[in-house]
């Protein structure tokens, strides 16, 4: 299946989109898009598709996926029944890689941040216990104004840089 080009709506107030979903179907479909994404499970399970890696997710997971990497979240079914108690709860940050200036990433003190980009084009899993620091820094930056929602963009992927335990996903 060929996947779809998906257009990350982008309002003229923020440079980049934070958002949370409650809902497991949104962007329910095989797609890529010229963003980054980082995507925090909070809660929520099913099989993820990166590339050409094919996963369980569950609860708990963070994942970054380069632009244009094509992907795919799908919830377990008891997501979709009617009267269904479990609810998603999604956290989703996507972000071109040049929104800060093309020269940013090209100085010397953000070269961890270029490598976790450039590793990124395969899709990363966090699997450390950087996961709960990278998750609450998600949190703030839903509710962050101003240069703080940037500073709370670059502290994740200096946490996924510094991370011990992470797993590329998609083969080359």
């Amino acid at each position: 299946m060929k996947p779809q080009l998906l257009k990350v709506s982008n309002n003229l107030v923020n440079s980049f989109s934070a958002r949370r979903d409650n809902v497991p179907y949104i962007n329910n479909r095989w797609h890529y898009h010229a963003e980054v994404e980082l995507i925090y499970f909070k809660k929520g399970s099913g099989t993820q598709f990166i590339g050409d890696n094919i996963k369980r997710f569950s609860s708990g997971d963070i994942v970054l996926v380069g632009a244009h990497l094509p992907h795919y979240w799908k919830f377990d079914n008891n997501y979709f029944n009617e009267g269904e108690t479990d609810h998603a709860d999604v956290i989703v940050i996507h972000f071109c890689e040049n929104f800060w200036g093309s020269h940013f990433l090209s100085i010397p003190e953000n070269k961890g941040i270029k490598q976790t980009l450039e590793k990124a084009q395969r899709g990363i899993q966090i699997l450390d216990s950087n996961r709960e620091s990278i998750a609450s820094i998600m949190e703030q930056n839903l509710v962050a104004s101003g240069s703080r929602r940037i500073i709370l963009l670059m502290e994740p992927l200096l946490e996924i840089e510094r991370s011990a335990k992470e797993k590329q996903l998609s083969s080359i």
